[in-house]
C-alpha cells in the first residue's frame, strides 16, 4: 500500500511539473511572438488568443506579420488608401459607412489596432505627386474608383470595393465574384457603365468638364505661386525685386 501511495504521489508530481512546464512554455512563446510581431494586426491576433495563446494563434499572428509590409516599407499605417470623390453623394454615403464601421471595429487608442482604411478626397487639395496616392492623377481617379495598398499596389474598379469591404469584415458580400462563373465579368461591366455616367448623374456634369475645371484651377494656382516666388524682399538693403525690376 505504501509503495502504491508513493507511486501515486510521484505520478501527481510529474503531472504537476509537466503542466507547469507546458504553461510556462506557452506563456514564453506568446511573449516572444508578441514581441516580434511587427504589425498591429498580428499583435491583435495574439491578444485575441488570450494571455496563454495557443500554437495556432501564434502561428497565425506570425503569418499575418509576414504577409504584411513592415513599418519601414509601408506607405502609410493603414492597409488601404481609397481615393474618392466627396462631391458625389453616392460615393460619400459609401465612404462614410466604411469609415464608421472601420473605426468601430479597428479604431481605438493604445494597444488596440488602428483603422485599416485610409480615405483621400480627390476634391480636397488632392496631391497627385504624393506617393501614398500611387501616382493616380485627378483625371484617372475621377473616371474610375482607385485605391493604393500600403505596399504601393494600385487597384482599380470592383477589386477596390472588394478589398475595402474585406478590411471591415464584410468581404463575404463579394463571395459570388469568386464562386459564380462569369459573375466578376458581369460586375465589371455594370461598374464600367456606372463610372462612365457617375458624375453626370450625381453632380450634373460630365467627367471631362470636371477634369478641365480642375486643370484650370491647378494652372491658376501654379501661376500664383510663380508670381509670389518672383517677389523677393531683401532685408539687407530693404528693397524688393519684383519680376526682375528692383525698386529702392
Amino acid at each position: 500500500v505504501e509503495t502504491k501511495t508513493m507511486r501515486i504521489i510521484n505520478s501527481m508530481s510529474v503531472a504537476t511539473v509537466t503542466t507547469a512546464l507546458v504553461s510556462a512554455t506557452s506563456r514564453l512563446g506568446s511573449a516572444l511572438a508578441y514581441q516580434f510581431a511587427t504589425t498591429p494586426a498580428s499583435r491583435h491576433q495574439l491578444r485575441r488568443g488570450g494571455r496563454s495563446c495557443t500554437s495556432f494563434s501564434i502561428l497565425r499572428a506570425f503569418a499575418i506579420s509576414s504577409t504584411t509590409p513592415s513599418h519601414a516599407d509601408r506607405l502609410f499605417p493603414e492597409e488601404l488608401n481609397v481615393l474618392y470623390d466627396s462631391k458625389c453623394n453616392v460615393c460619400k454615403l459609401e465612404i462614410d459607412f466604411l469609415r464608421k464601421r472601420d473605426l468601430r471595429l479597428n479604431g481605438g487608442d493604445g494597444e488596440t489596432p488602428q483603422p485599416r482604411l485610409r480615405f483621400t478626397d480627390l476634391e480636397s487639395d488632392y496631391n497627385e505627386s504624393d506617393p501614398r496616392n500611387g501616382g493616380i492623377t485627378y483625371a484617372v481617379g475621377m473616371k474610375s474608383m482607385h485605391a493604393v495598398t500600403s505596399s504601393g499596389e494600385v487597384m482599380k474598379g470592383v477589386p477596390v470595393f472588394e478589398k475595402a469591404y474585406e478590411q471591415v469584415q464584410l468581404g463575404w458580400l463579394f463571395y459570388a465574384l469568386h464562386k459564380v462563373p462569369g459573375f466578376r465579368a458581369v460586375a465589371n461591366f455594370f461598374y464600367d457603365i456606372f463610372s462612365r455616367y457617375r458624375t453626370l448623374v450625381t453632380r450634373g456634369s460630365n467627367v471631362d468638364s470636371l477634369i478641365q475645371a480642375f486643370e484650370e484651377k491647378k494652372q491658376l494656382e501654379e501661376k500664383k505661386k510663380q508670381s509670389m516666388a518672383a517677389q523677393e524682399c531683401s532685408d539687407e538693403n530693404n528693397s524688393c525685386a519684383v519680376k526682375g525690376n528692383v525698386s529702392p
